[in-house]
């Protein structure tokens, strides 16, 4: 799921652009910013670069037995995970006045559209209840940080929250007997 969330909003920043320069040319790859060789590939030249740099788990969410009726009996499920992405949308542009045009795009894109959920994007996974998009601010020591643990040297960026992906297996953890008598009354002995 989060493969296929990241392609989604990737997908989504990229119609954006191709509409907004009336162009077919994509100009958003998902991917690293370097490859294992230490090299930008190719493919992510003159791009804006989506990479997930942080996943976090998200632990304010409800973490009771989850619970389905199936056949007259309880299927218990462990609860859901849910987990935050730290995004980074690089400007991998051979200009530098390049990227400061296609990072400002991106943020003039998801200042638009933060939400995405069935309603506006009905595109989207449907394990996927919504994504919310938020700034993430960065000091210069966690924006430094950042860039020399992948190796790379900066470029225009912006790093984006994006709120909250849940996991939730299919896998029933127990199966437990409903009780469905009326009028039973328990005496002593």
């Amino acid at each position: 799921m989060i493969k296929e969330s990241l392609k989604y909003i990737a997908t989504e920043l990229d119609d954006f652009l191709k509409r907004k320069y009336n162009s077919q040319e994509s100009r958003v790859q998902l991917g690293a910013i370097l490859d294992q060789g230490g090299a930008i590939p190719e493919e992510n030249r003159n791009k804006v670069l989506v990479t997930l740099v942080n996943l976090e788990h998200e632990t304010t969410t409800n973490t009771t037995l989850h619970g389905r009726v199936n056949s007259g009996k309880l299927d218990q499920y462990y609860p859901p995970l849910s987990f935050n992405m730290n995004i980074l949308f690089s400007g991998l542009f051979n200009q530098y006045e390049e990227s400061l045009k296609f990072i400002s795009d991106t943020i003039y894109f998801f200042q638009a559209k933060p939400i995405f959920n069935a309603q506006n994007s009905p595109s989207l996974d449907s394990r996927v209840l919504q994504l919310t998009l938020e700034v993430l601010k960065l000091n210069s020591n966690e924006t430094y940080n950042l860039w020399s643990s992948m190796g790379a040297k900066y470029v225009p960026s912006i790093v984006f929250k994006v709120r909250m992906l849940t996991f939730q297996a299919d896998q029933v953890m127990e199966i437990v007997s409903i009780i469905n008598t009326q009028g039973v009354e328990a005496r002593p002995v």
